[in-house]
């Protein structure tokens, strides 16, 4: 057993194993009290890299069997059984059979599946206690204001731990973990359990996380119960319509955060506009939720799809609805943050993009590769040229402070106040994002006087 790195003094150390491929003895456990019955065989996981099966079925034993299947089973088999029985006995389930095939597999990634298997294998009944019980300790995260640097979010697919378990390297302001666009329908509730135990377990580093659940009318009310446990960042509400969307989820957010026992209004929202009507409802969706929603995002390749166009390499078909989104949110105070750009080999036409889009007043960019995450970075961060006018701004006012006049100029330019909170912005994210905050040196500038061309 070794140690997984804890990352920046966060949490302590976790311990993790990996799996291997042959067969290892089974342990019987006994002694746990019956409160969801296992009625029938069911599996969760893949062969996948960093991941692993698991099969748990009825034992007509009457009691717990946990194999685990591998060629490090004589080394680990006693901590793999330890980690099972402690969620079985969580979960009261007293009669079941476990097995555990895969490889590369951490301990988070056991339990998930093992906690989706048992999900799959019982009643409506059993469903429901599995729902009520907490599985995962919510960690200590670090703090995210409503104005957090939010300059790119890196869509991570839910079901995948091999993407997961890199995740928090990237550098991204935000990583979103999706269980809605990228977990195909029979797997949404193995991608809710891995998501849930990934956020409990994982060190993501810096990176402020959301949860991208599923609309309400899919499974998002089951979601938000089990996502809450692990205590996200925020949870992003996708395919926005009108207010009501968001509200409803601050009803189900609020019950959930009580039962789980969580801060009120600790878990922030982030929005998705993707339809026509969301694009006109824009201005209610950005008021609505003052004390959580923080960021409105555009997804484009669904409001493309619900209007009938085609998406273009300029862009003009997003035009209408990138401006209106940016007027609407920046009305309400709230960040605004663009749709994703889906050619990751095209980095030109991406870089284009994004400055085209910073200059319609976005404050950040959606990712689908981690090669994407650096340029975007380049182009929110303030240039050298800005830094300079800004610090060159902020002398200004400090100087026309001192004599006690009302009168602000910077050259030819008055000085307003949006002009000086445009320069306090910059300024800020300059000294969040490590930026060396100096004003750029004049060249001295020539005498005039002509040197004599015959020498001495």
């Amino acid at each position: 057993m070794r140690e997984a790195h804890a990352g920046r003094g966060s949490r302590p150390p976790l311990r993790f194993h990996r799996l291997r491929d042959t067969q290892g003895p089974a342990r019987p456990v006994g002694g746990l009290r019956l409160s969801v019955e296992i009625l029938n065989r069911a599996c969760a996981g893949s062969e996948e890299k960093d991941d692993c099966i698991v099969a748990v079925g009825p034992n007509e034993a009457k009691a717990i069997w946990i194999k685990y299947l591998g060629k490090t089973a004589w080394m680990f088999d006693e901590h793999v059984s330890a980690i099972c029985e402690k969620l079985l006995k969580k979960l009261g389930v007293k009669c079941a059979k476990v097995e555990i095939n895969g490889k590369d597999a951490l301990d988070y990634v056991i339990l998930a599946r093992l906690e989706c298997a048992i999900h799959r294998a019982t009643n409506d009944e059993g469903r429901m206690r599995i729902a009520a019980v907490r599985t995962v300790d919510a960690p200590t995260r670090f703090k995210t204001e409503k104005n957090h640097l939010r300059r790119s979010r890196l869509y991570i697919p839910g079901n995948s731990p091999r993407m997961m378990n890199s995740a928090g390297v990237y550098g991204a302001d935000c990583l979103l973990l999706d269980l809605e666009d990228a977990v195909s329908p029979a797997e949404k509730d193995a991608a809710r359990f891995l998501v849930k135990h990934a956020l409990a377990f994982l060190d993501f580093g810096f990176s402020e996380l959301f949860v991208r659940i599923n609309p309400f009318s899919v499974c998002g009310r089951e979601d938000v119960t089990q996502v809450l446990q692990a205590a996200p960042h925020g949870l992003t509400i996708p395919k926005v319509e009108d207010d009501d969307d968001l509200k409803d989820a601050c009803k189900t957010m609020g019950e959930a955060e009580s039962f789980r026992g969580l801060e009120d209004h600790s878990t922030k929202i982030m929005s998705i506009i993707e339809t026509a009507k969301g694009v006109l409802k824009a201005k209610d969706i950005a008021k609505a939720a003052p004390k959580r929603h923080v960021v409105m995002a555009f997804g484009a390749e669904d409001y493309t799809r619900d209007i009938g166009a085609e998406r273009s390499r300029e862009g003009d078909e997003l035009l209408f609805p990138r401006c209106t989104i940016v007027v609407a949110a920046k009305a309400a105070g709230i960040q605004v943050s663009d749709t994703v750009f889906a050619d990751v080999e095209d980095c030109d036409a991406l870089l284009a993009e994004t400055r085209k889009i910073k200059s319609l007043g976005f404050d950040g960019k959606g990712a689908i590769n981690p090669r994407q995450i650096g340029l975007m970075h380049e182009v929110f961060n303030p240039s050298p040229e800005e830094i300079d006018y800004a610090l060159r701004v902020m002398d200004a006012i400090g100087e026309a402070k001192a004599k006690g006049s009302g009168v602000i100029a910077l050259g030819s330019k008055m000085i307003d106040a949006p002009v000086a909170a445009r320069a306090g912005r910059i300024i800020a994210i300059a000294k969040r994002t490590g930026l060396e905050i100096k004003r750029i040196e004049e060249e001295p500038k020539a005498s005039g006087k002509k040197a004599d061309a015959g020498g001495e």
